[in-house]
């Protein structure tokens, strides 16, 4: 079955299905081919995920004997010193544009502090944990430029935690000092060199803050966020995997490529990935996988709030279906427009796709009213297998006093249910919507749905 919705009036019939509004009528060429229709059964469990806020939460750090700081610290590429200014606060100056040190343990206490004096923005330090523990992160670290703290074993950032750089990089994988200062940033899970069980969770309950154009990447073989992250303008990257790959612009990060499969009986973890915190990266852009490159997700968890302008999933921007595990958003992914210093951005583009996707939060794209030169942003939600928008989830890509986005909801099996809210609708100009495929499926590069399910109190709207 495919349904398609615009801002043209409508000439066609309501098929008792849903609630749907465009210039005030029915859409046109908002068609339920009923031959196609099917009612197929929905399992209350199909998409249940267990969502324990923290499924790897490292017991054994949350102990009061990581005080004094990072310890053991050593210089191994590039140039600086570490110093201590008092008994809490360590400083790390930065001389050269690239340095690499290897430290005996990396701890911080939620009265130390850690600082790090770059030469610029763009200077990048790393930081390779030796130690057979895990870190724990519960005081300030402050750098101008990026940060980059690989620790194997793992790094927990607590309630306490108060992160304020130009980048960070939070890595439960492994980079070599060579590839680091080749500009190779090629991060593994090297086991055979790891001292300690190598179980490489990253886990976020606090406050992580990058400067504006700046990025946070939290990447391990389980990665989960509880806190906040802030970057606007910029990027914010969780990724899990096996291996990953990173790429540097001069405005940031530019995004994360996983390159190995991460296998859930390997690594015994459900979900991998989990964010149940608030993500604000308006004006820039939100990567969530826990995949290969050959897949988009797998095991991703989204019950928090994302903020962005655009949700992508490889670095090229590409990304492919097939394969993969369920996707599952019980909280806010938000990439509208911003406006920063008078000048406002325009809503950007929210890609989720997965073997199944169950949404019963918010997708939105909004563009608000101080945004009259854009119209709305983009959603597109690609299933291999089945879609499924609950009751009170709500997909908005709406234009305030713009034109309304464009919508696609996609997949071998679709079911929108009670009180579900799609919008498209726009101020100047509806927008389009698409479930379950083109209209009468003539469009051959957007998939079909061999089953769709639209009960009948959805709101459909692509109002003009």
């Amino acid at each position: 079955m495919s349904s398609r919705f615009n801002n043209k009036k409508s000439n066609g019939s309501q098929n008792n299905v849903s609630k749907i509004q465009a210039n005030g009528q029915m859409a046109k060429n908002t068609h339920l081919n009923k031959s196609k229709t099917q009612v197929f059964a929905i399992s209350s469990t199909a998409f249940s995920v267990c969502l324990a806020l923290s499924t790897y939460t490292l017991p054994a750090l949350i102990n009061p004997a990581y005080a004094n700081g990072p310890k053991g610290g050593v210089v191994v590429d590039g140039s600086g010193d570490i110093s201590k200014l008092d008994a809490t606060t360590t400083i790390i100056n930065q001389t050269s544009q690239h340095m690499a040190i290897n430290w005996d343990s990396y701890n911080v206490a939620s009265n130390e502090r850690v600082q790090y004096i770059q030469p610029n923005s763009q200077s990048v330090s790393l930081n390779n944990i030796l130690s057979s523990n895990g870190s724990v992160i519960a005081g300030n670290i402050d750098a101008n430029g990026k940060v980059i703290l690989v620790n194997p074993n793992g790094i927990v950032f607590t309630q306490s935690a108060n992160i304020n750089v130009g980048s960070l990089v939070a890595s439960g994988l492994s980079i070599t000092p060579d590839d680091f200062i080749n500009g190779n940033y090629v991060f593994d899970a090297l086991e055979n060199s790891i001292n300690g069980d190598g179980n490489g969770a990253v886990i976020n309950h606090g406050i992580i803050n990058a400067a504006t154009g700046g990025s946070v990447s939290l990447i391990g073989k389980q990665v989960e966020n509880h806190g906040y992250i802030s970057a606007n303008l910029g990027a914010v990257n969780l990724a899990v995997g096996k291996q990953a790959v990173l790429t540097f612009e001069a405005g940031g990060l530019l995004g994360v490529r996983i390159t190995d499969e991460i296998l859930q009986e390997e690594l015994g973890l459900d979900p991998a990935l989990v964010n149940s915190g608030e993500i604000n990266a308006k004006g820039g852009r939100v990567l969530l996988t826990a995949s290969t490159s050959q897949y988009v997700f797998s095991q991703a968890v989204n019950s928090g709030i994302e903020h962005a302008t655009s949700v992508v999933v490889h670095a090229d921007g590409s990304f492919s279906l097939g394969g993969g595990a369920d996707v599952i958003n019980s909280g806010k992914v938000d990439v509208s427009s911003i406006n920063v210093g008078g000048n406002t951005s325009g809503a950007g583009q929210i890609v989720v796709l997965g073997e199944n996707i169950t949404s019963s939060g918010y997708l939105l794209a909004n563009v608000s009213a101080d945004s009259t030169s854009f119209q709305a942003g983009n959603i597109e939600v690609h299933a291999q297998d089945t879609v499924l928008l609950t009751e009170q989830s709500l997909t908005s890509a709406r234009g305030d006093v713009a034109n309304g986005g464009a919508i696609k909801v996609l997949g071998d099996k679709v079911a929108l249910l009670n009180d579900s809210v799609i919008d498209a609708s726009g101020e100047t100009g509806g927008g389009e919507i698409l479930i379950g495929g083109d209209y009468r499926g003539e469009n051959d590069l957007i998939r079909s749905a061999s089953a769709s399910y639209i009960a009948g109190n959805t709101h459909i709207n692509a109002n003009a």
